[in-house]
């Protein structure tokens, strides 16, 4: 059916026929519009591993109001030993109070402990979404993680469609290495060796790798160089 799609150019109403190339639309697409500021910057404020207590929270306020980003990541294990949507709930409404407050953009990415106590990575999306300040998404979920792009454009008012002048590329990662797909050309021997106390951490899998890569060329038909980018996840890769 998608070889007989046709869609609507924006800019100048003509008919293109879709051919299944074209990059996924809803990679453009955010609840809040990013954008750069009149000075030229964007600024991303990353705070990883967060575990609330009172001084972490006053100690996040204190950042934000000294910084002042336009984007605040949690970067992973964000809801370790949490089990039901009640329970992260309250927990967020608390940990994100300091950025829902001062209307503050923020997003989040797994990290191998975010599912450990069984909570689905789709509910936990659901719980994250119904915050009013909160941009994270779904483009492409695999092995119990979501991946999403988070697109910048040049101001807040930028045309619905349009292709964004920047990019941030959340790549979730599974939970354990005993748990998760083992990778191609991955031995046995290697997974025994990795499988001791903090070493059996999970990883971002072959397939979020595929979708990264094919979306990343496919928005190389909006600008012809891509869309210069960084990439976040939790754990960081042995290199």
């Amino acid at each position: 059916l998608a070889g007989n799609l046709n869609f609507a150019s924006s800019s100048n109403l003509a008919y293109v026929s879709r051919d299944g190339s074209e990059p996924d639309t809803s990679l453009y697409e955010s609840k809040l519009t990013l954008g750069f500021g009149s000075d030229g910057k964007f600024k991303m404020l990353v705070f990883s591993d967060p575990d609330i207590n009172t001084n972490t929270i006053s100690a996040m306020e204190v950042m934000l109001d000294e910084e002042k980003p336009d984007l605040v990541i949690l970067n992973g294990d964000v809801s370790s030993g949490i089990s039901t949507k009640s329970e992260l709930e309250e927990y967020l409404r608390v940990l994100c109070a300091p950025m829902e407050s001062r209307k503050i953009a923020w997003c989040h990415i797994n990290g191998e402990q975010d599912g450990d106590a069984g909570l689905s990575v789709t509910l936990q999306n659901e719980v994250y979404s119904s915050f009013k300040y909160c941009v994270s998404k779904s483009d492409f979920e695999s092995f119990g993680a979501s991946s999403y792009f988070l697109p910048v454009f040049a101001d807040s008012s930028a045309e619905k469609g349009s292709a964004p002048l920047f990019g941030v590329w959340m790549l979730g990662q599974t939970g354990l290495i005993s748990n998760s797909p083992v990778a191609p050309g991955v031995s046995d021997g290697l997974l025994t060796s990795l499988s001791g106390e903090g070493k059996d951490y999970g990883y971002v899998t072959q397939s979020h790798v595929d979708w990264f890569s094919n979306s990343a060329s496919l928005m190389k038909k909006d600008r012809e160089k891509g869309i210069p980018s960084i990439a976040v996840t939790h754990t960081p890769v042995d290199e």
